[in-house]
């Protein structure tokens, strides 16, 4: 399974925070929002990769997805900037 039942409540989280950041009017602070959900996107699938080791490469690639929309947005906190891929 790409999405085990540890991220997709996670996903569906950072979905809907993405999803508000590209609804409002640039506002910094839905991008900045959806940034920091992204980032807790990342750090649940490392999580689920420890514990389980399955393959998430699936996973992976919504992450960098996501970060590259939330830096097309122009967070404030913007991931490139902190040094994440």
């Amino acid at each position: 399974m790409a999405l085990g039942p540890e991220i997709r409540p996670v996903l569906a989280s950072t979905l809907r925070s993405y999803a508000a950041a590209l609804q409002s009017d640039r506002d910094d602070e839905s991008a900045d929002g959806a940034a920091e959900a992204v980032s807790g996107l990342a750090d649940a699938v490392r999580a689920a990769h420890r514990s389980s080791g399955d393959d998430l490469f699936v996973a992976a690639a919504l992450i960098v997805a996501l970060r590259r929309g939330v830096d097309a947005l122009g967070a404030g906190g913007s991931t490139a900037a902190a040094g994440r891929p």
